[in-house]
Order: C-alpha cells, then sequence, then structure tokens
C-alpha cells in the first residue's frame, strides 16, 4: 500500500506542476538579495554529546540513564512499577498510557486544587509511616512514599493548582490539619489520630510541595542545587497543565508570566497568561535556602536599558526553550571548538542584546485554548478565513503591548521579531501587517525567518479527481496536498480517546505504525532536520518527544492540527481574497528588513520550501530589503542545525546595522526616564 502511495506522491507532483499556476517573469525588481546557495562556513557543527560521540544510538532508547538527555528526569522503576505507567517501545506496541499517572493521581490533579491535593498527599506520608487507616469501605491501596511524593508535587506543577497553592499559602499548614482530619474522619471513624506523626506527614507534604515550587519558579542561580535532589516530578498536563517546564530542560534565564488578553474571531477577549524568559547579561538578585517557606515572589525579569530587543518565535510543536540553542549554542565545531552564542557574539563587539523568547498561545506553558473557541472548526478555509493565524498573529502583537506596559520604552528598543517554520511564518505576517500598522511598524522592522511555513502555494485548492480542474483557475489534481488537508481537519475534529495520546507522540514523531504518517509517505519528523545530521537528528527527535508528552492534553493536540490545517491552507503567494495571479499576493507587502533563509535539504515535495522562499524573495516589493540566503546541507531546524552560523547572521544582518540607532533610542528613554 505505501509503494502505490508513493508512486501516487510523484504523479501527483507532475500533476500539480501541469495544472497549477505559477509566477511568470514579470516580478518589480527584488530588493531582498538573492544570495543563492552557500556552503555555511562550519560545516559539521555539531551537537554535543554529553557521553562522548555515539553513533551507534538507538532510536527508541528512552532510559534516563542516557548522559545525551542532560537535563530531562525519568521516573525511577519503582515509580514505574506504582504510580506511573511503563513505556514499553517498538513497533505494534500498544503504549497508551505511556508515563500516565495512576488514577488516584489524576482525580487528585482534576480537582487543581493545592489544599485537596496536599491533604491527600498529608494522608499518604501519614500511612507510609505506618498509620492503619482503614480504607476497606471506600478505596483500597497499598500505603506508598513515592504517591506521597507525587501529590505532593501536583499541588504546584500544575498552573491551576499553583495559584490555589499560592493564594492558600498564608494560611497553608492550619488549613492542612483541619482538612486532614476531617478527610480522615470521612475514611475510617474508628481511627486515633496521631497528632505526632500527623503534623510531621503535614511537614513532609508541605515542604516538597515549597521545593518543587521554588525549582520551577525561583531564581536561575538556585535551580540546579534544589533540582538535583528532588529527583523525577510529578505533573499531569490533561488534567492541569504545567506553568513551568518539569522534567524537562529549562532555559538558564529568568522567566515570568503576562497576560496577554487576545480577542477571537467573535471579538470575545480570552485570557491567555503567556510564559516569557529573557537572555541577557543582567544578573539576578540573589537568594538563599531560607527563602523556602513561602512560595516565591516573582517579579518581572530585568531588561538592560541599553539592549536592543529581539523577541524570538518558536515553531508549532515547540516551546521557548528553543531559542536556547542560538543564544548559547551546545554544539561543538568537530572536536575543537564552542562556537559563540548571539550574547557573547555581541558581548565582543563592546555590544549588548536581550532575546525575549516565550510560549506561543497553547504551546509550552502558556494556557491551554480550545481553538473553537478562537473560532468554530469550519471557519479555517482557504479563501474563506484563517482565525487560528489570526489569533496567534495579534496575540504577538498584544503580548508587545503588554511588555511595553510593563517595561516603558519596550517596542522603541526593539529591532525586530525572528523565528522558523511556524515562527518564520508569523514574522512575515508581521512584515506585511507593517505596511498597514502603524503600531506594528514601530517595532517589526528588522526581522530574521527561516524555514517560513506557508510560503508553498494553498494546498487548499488541491482535489481528488483530475476532473476537478476547471472548477476555479486554482484547482488541481494532487493526492498528497489534498489528503494532507483532510487529514488536519479530521484530526482537530477528532474526539480524545485512550489511542489519541499515543498516535500524537509515537506515530507522528517515531512512526511506530502506518496510521499517522503523513500522506508524503514519511512521518512528519523525517522532515525537521537533515538526513546526515546523526546521531544528533535521533537525539532531538527523541527529545521533542519527551518535551511533548510534559505537555500533552486534548487542546494542546487540536491546537496543533489546526494549526496544521491553516498553514497548509494559507499562502503568502495568495493575494487577499484572490487569485494567486493577483498583484497583491501577501508576500508584496513584506516591508523593512528582511533576513530571510532556508536549507538546500528543505525542500521535500510538495511543499518545495526552499524553492518557494527563493520564488518569494525574487519577487518581494521595493518596500523590503535585506538578504536571501540558502544554506546547503541544512535542513529545516536551522535553529538547532547551524546556531552559531545563525547567530552570526542576525548579528550582521540585524544588530550591527542598528546599533547607533538603537544607541539614540535608548539615550533618549533613559533621559525620559521611561526605561
Amino acid at each position: 500500500m505505501m509503494k502505490h502511495l508513493l508512486k501516487l506522491k510523484r504523479l501527483s507532483v507532475f500533476a500539480a506542476i501541469a495544472a497549477a499556476p505559477v509566477f511568470c517573469a514579470d516580478f518589480a525588481q527584488a530588493q531582498l538579495t538573492v544570495t543563492g546557495e552557500i556552503d555555511p562556513p562550519f560545516p559539521v557543527e555539531e551537537c554535543v554529546l554529553e557521553g562522548g560521540p555515539d553513533r551507534t544510538y538507538l532510536l527508541r532508547n528512552f532510559r534516563s540513564t542516557e548522559p545525551i538527555f542532560q537535563g530531562y528526569d525519568w521516573p525511577t522503576d519503582s515509580q514505574m512499577a506504582t504510580i506511573v505507567s511503563s513505556c514499553p517501545f517498538g513497533a505494534g506496541v500498544n503504549s497508551y498510557n505511556c508515563l500516565r499517572l495512576e488514577p488516584l493521581l489524576r482525580q487528585a490533579a482534576q480537582s487543581r486544587d493545592a489544599t485537596t491535593i496536599l491533604t491527600e498527599a498529608a494522608i499518604e506520608f501519614y500511612r507510609s509511616a505506618g498509620a492503619n487507616i482503614n480504607f476497606s469501605s471506600h478505596i483500597s491501596r497499598t500505603p506508598l512514599r513515592e504517591r506521597a511524593i507525587a501529590f505532593a508535587d501536583l499541588a504546584v506543577t500544575g498552573r491551576a493548582a499553583y495559584t490555589s497553592f499560592v493564594a492558600a499559602a498564608p494560611t497553608l499548614t492550619p488549613s492542612l490539619r483541619t482538612s486532614v482530619r476531617a478527610r480522615i474522619r470521612f475514611l475510617d471513624r474508628g481511627h486515633t489520630i496521631d497528632d505526632t506523626a500527623l503534623t510531621s506527614a503535614i511537614s513532609a507534604a508541605v515542604q516538597r510541595a515549597y521545593q518543587v515550587a521554588w525549582t520551577l519558579r525561583g531564581p536561575v542561580a538556585g535551580r540546579g542545587e534544589l533540582r538535583a535532589g528532588l529527583g523525577w516530578i510529578a505533573v499531569s498536563a490533561e488534567d492541569d497543565p504545567p506553568h513551568r517546564p518539569v522534567n524537562i530542560p529549562v532555559a538558564p534565564y529568568p522567566q515570568d508570566d503576562i497576560q496577554v488578553a487576545t480577542p477571537a474571531a467573535d471579538g470575545t477577549l480570552i485570557d491567555v497568561t503567556a510564559r516569557y524568559y529573557v537572555a541577557t547579561l543582567d544578573d539576578e538578585a540573589p537568594w538563599t535556602t531560607s527563602d523556602l517557606g513561602a512560595p516565591p515572589l516573582e517579579r518581572p525579569p530585568a531588561i538592560g536599558v541599553t539592549s536592543p530587543i529581539l523577541i524570538y518565535l518558536h515553531g508549532l510543536g515547540s516551546r521557548a526553550e528553543e531559542a536556547n540553542d542560538i543564544i548559547d549554542p551546545p554544539h561543538r565545531e568537530g572536536q575543537n571548538a564552542v562556537r559563540a552564542g548571539l550574547l557573547d557574539l555581541v558581548r565582543s563587539h563592546g555590544r549588548r542584546v536581550t532575546v525575549i523568547s516565550l510560549d506561543l498561545p497553547t504551546r509550552g506553558y502558556s494556557t491551554h485554548v480550545s481553538h473553537e473557541a478562537v473560532a468554530p472548526s469550519s471557519a479555517s478555509a482557504w479563501n474563506t478565513g484563517y482565525p487560528w493565524l489570526d489569533f496567534n498573529e495579534e496575540f504577538v502583537v498584544r503580548f508587545v503591548r503588554a511588555m511595553e506596559e510593563r517595561y516603558p520604552g519596550f517596542r522603541h528598543r526593539m529591532v525586530g521579531v525572528m523565528g522558523g517554520s511556524l515562527g518564520g511564518n508569523l514574522t512575515l505576517r508581521l512584515s506585511e501587517r507593517s505596511r498597514r500598522d502603524p503600531e506594528v511598524a514601530v517595532w517589526a522592522r528588522w526581522n530574521a525567518a527561516w524555514s517560513a511555513a506557508s510560503v508553498w502555494p494553498s494546498f487548499g485548492p488541491a482535489c481528488l479527481s483530475v476532473d476537478c480542474r476547471g472548477e476555479n483557475r486554482r484547482s488541481f489534481y494532487d493526492f498528497a496536498q489534498h489528503e494532507a488537508v483532510r487529514i488536519t481537519r479530521d484530526k482537530y475534529n477528532s474526539a480524545e480517546d485512550s489511542a489519541a495520546k499515543r498516535h500524537f507522540l509515537y506515530d507522528a514523531i517515531f512512526g511506530v505504525d502506518s496510521i499517522d504518517r503523513s500522506p508524503l509517505g514519511s512521518q512528519g519528523s523525517d522532515r525537521w532536520y537533515r538526513n546526515n545530521w546523526q546521531p544528533c537528528k535521533y537525539i532531538f527527535r527523541n527529545r521533542a518527544w519527551r518535551d511533548l508528552n510534559e505537555v500533552y492534553s486534548e487542546q494542546y493536540r487540536k491546537w496543533h492540527f489546526r494549526g496544521s490545517h491553516e498553514q497548509l491552507i494559507f499562502s503568502h503567494q495568495d493575494g487577499v481574497g484572490s487569485e494567486l495571479e493577483n498583484p497583491d499576493a501577501r508576500f508584496r507587502s513584506l516591508n523593512g528588513y528582511l533576513l530571510f533563509l532556508a536549507g538546500a535539504e528543505d525542500n521535500h515535495e510538495p511543499e518545495s520550501l526552499a524553492d518557494n522562499t527563493q520564488l518569494i524573495a525574487r519577487g518581494s516589493p521595493f518596500t523590503v530589503q535585506g538578504e536571501m540566503i540558502v544554506l546547503r546541507n541544512t535542513g529545516h531546524s536551522i535553529h538547532n542545525e547551524r546556531p552559531g552560523y545563525l547567530a552570526e547572521l542576525i548579528v550582521e544582518h540585524l544588530l550591527k546595522p542598528k546599533w547607533d540607532e538603537m544607541d539614540e533610542i535608548a539615550a533618549r528613554c533613559a533621559a525620559m526616564m521611561m526605561c
């Protein structure tokens, strides 16, 4: 069957070429300099393997002891045997419940109330110390210290539970004494409470909760020391999505939340709590372990008053930490020198820069929003509407507005935005918007977009029959494109079931079976990195699995496929509500300066991303200047494969030309006491 699909794919590409309209050589003179393909000056830039180069690394080896997974924590064998489902791997294995907590813990997490959850934690600590509570009339379970610890974790790892934890903190211990006693009386009226043991149990639950809270939200300087002794931390995103990275690496920079009210398609405001971090050379205030007796007091991270600001927008299935490799590349040039990151490169010129990286809505650790709250499912249709993309674009605009309120003078010190894939798509949309929106024109001026989605002609008009050509000028026969549109639409409308998580995580990334394989003939992650980037490609795919597993929820899955669908049917080559041939194609509104990049190995059919990136660059208007470069021996994730070189390009093209201007703005800003 797969062979037939691949044959149909090849035939469909030829049919699409024959039927789809193409640009002729009648473009206005382009202002983007199209450099064409170049060899990166450091062609062997590779990921660092903490355990040394191991080119026999197994794709499905998820053992927590692997040194290459630095920063990741995995349940112990004991925890796997008791409170969390194990993860068998291999083709045909039904790993539906991998890393799902036992029902008792999930039920507690679903309460989203810290006092309720910590009550269960204290009782479990109490029973684990030897207290004999008869649960026979209500529930039967073996006392487990692992479960007690997990209950305490859940009181602070979920966003909603943590909010209630902070509210309850001033009277938390006395409140727990009351609630725990009442719960024990309900469970076993004949039990005689040991006050000393109960006090110790409550203290253990509260202490663990505070330690985890400070590990996740405390200042950067103390996270590592605290984290080392905590092991794997319980979290259940399907019941209460986490507010901070828990068992996966977190950026080594101060982070915070900001409220961004963003309008849905009908104008209703949706409150998004967005996580962001600030990468700069400024230091945080010191702290000590004596602070652990209360929730960490968060404050907006400092932004240097003389720093120009860049905002980083991540890809569809990613999070704010995607920017880490550019800021501080964990890569080596061969086996010798480590490549410099963005902050160090700028410092070598005697300058400073601040990078703000954020989690987009329902990505990473920002609020999980239902895609149907943005617009009904049917509203996403080619040449009709793209409400998901509109919402994300407007979110970025309002994020900048919220940051301006928090940091006066913020938008005037911004150089621009940058990002790849979805981030690249949004960067292009913001550049186009700056032509018509004076507010955006202030800060979306010097931008960098790589591997940008939606540079291809829309998949929306693709059909399954050669007879469909002629329904309108855009219809063309293409099996692969039609099926990609249909499958993504079906997936964001599909109900959650016991297999949904497995299909999303395993099949989409690793291709455990063919059920969720791309209609293009391979699992999506094959397209994330160039094929010869080994073993790094395997490692990054495994890390992606762990990242997604921690934040997976029904809302996350549906949001993902709604975004995939709209990026397939939206195109920068389309006119606004019109045919492709219209001279008002969206990309003709590109504005300001643009560093436009693509990987030569990121040219899979039928997206042909590298070719279409060059096509748009050659047809760009006089309102945009900059450079378009195709990097040989490079795939889709340029920020992972070439982080050091990408950082150098950003410095040369976005920062250096703006330094004098930014100095003047910073001086005026400081004089007016705005910063």
